[in-house]
């Protein structure tokens, strides 16, 4: 019942929104996706293969939004090496965390 929920409220781009309807919401995607990685923590698996095509889905949603977020952030910044992530961008390296067995 969770997954085909999780399934019906999944834009077309990826991500989730915070309702059903609304807009994509970065933060919400990232936050099911740790949700998800935990669960491929503790070994459950879900055996119909939905949840790798929402994860898929969903992981290259958040790598656009980190690779256009860091291009923005390129433009304003006089030294590259400086330490400019945002919480949110340290966020998404977390849950990435969780789906190392992907190429990025």
């Amino acid at each position: 019942m969770a997954l085909n929920k999780l399934t019906n409220n999944q834009i077309s781009n990826g991500a989730w929104a915070w309702f059903h309807g609304g807009p994509a919401n970065r933060f919400i995607t990232q936050h099911i996706l740790a949700g998800i990685g935990h669960l491929k923590n503790l070994n459950v698996e879900i055996a119909d293969g939905k949840m790798q095509l929402l994860q898929e889905k969903a992981l290259a949603y958040l790598e656009e939004e980190f690779v256009s977020e860091y291009d923005e952030m390129k433009k304003y910044t006089e030294n590259i090496n400086n330490d400019h992530l945002s919480p949110i961008q340290i966020h998404y390296l977390y849950v990435n965390s969780f789906f190392m067995d992907r190429s990025v």
